[in-house]
Parts: structure tokens; C-alpha cells; sequence
């Protein structure tokens, strides 16, 4: 299974000297595709919608002397949680990344 999400929201960013703090909250649709049979075939077997929230942290890190802050490196942690009529689900993760800005 994967799936793709769009979910427009906001965010605060608050920083002390090379570090941000980065709360967001979203709310969207997520498209899940699923594959019964990966081993004999890669077509998506099916495919349905669900509506999500997204909280998440971020943690970034732009040093001053590194390029003169071109680079900034991060992590969100992040908790979906996805409200169904007869059931819900949710999830944690994180994303790790490097921005470089021109």
C-alpha cells in the first residue's frame, strides 16, 4: 500500500539563532492505493479516499557559517489521524531532509 496526500494547513515558525521550531496542523484527503499482488504483478489492484488531520514538529537547523545559511537541515515528526464513519486510523512518522535555498 501507498498513498498520496493533499492537505493545505498552516504553520508557525519561531527561531533562536540557527534553530526554528516549526508547529503545522493540516487537514485533507488522502488517497490510498493498494496492491494485492505484488509478486506477480505492479498495477494497483484498487484505490479509495480518506480524510486526514496532520499535526507535526519541526525541528530545523540553518547554520550562518555553512554557506551563509543556504543550507538548512530538519525533522518533523508527524501523527495522522485519518476519522472514518465506522472506524478510524491513525499513524506516526517523520521526515528527515536538507533544503538548500537559492
Amino acid at each position: 500500500m501507498w498513498n498520496l496526500q493533499i492537505a493545505p494547513g498552516v504553520y508557525g515558525r519561531f527561531g533562536f539563532g540557527d534553530f526554528a521550531i516549526q508547529p503545522e496542523i493540516s487537514y485533507g484527503v488522502q488517497m490510498n492505493f493498494l496492491k494485492q499482488n505484488p509478486e506477480y504483478n505492479n498495477k494497483i489492484d484498487d484505490m479509495y479516499l480518506d480524510q486526514m488531520i496532520e499535526a507535526a514538529v519541526g525541528i530545523r537547523y540553518s547554520p550562518k557559517k555553512l554557506l551563509n545559511g543556504a543550507l538548512e537541515f530538519g525533522v518533523t515528526p508527524f501523527y495522522v489521524f485519518c476519522p472514518e464513519k465506522n472506524y478510524s486510523a491513525s499513524y506516526f512518522g517523520a521526515n528527515v531532509f536538507v533544503f538548500y535555498k537559492l
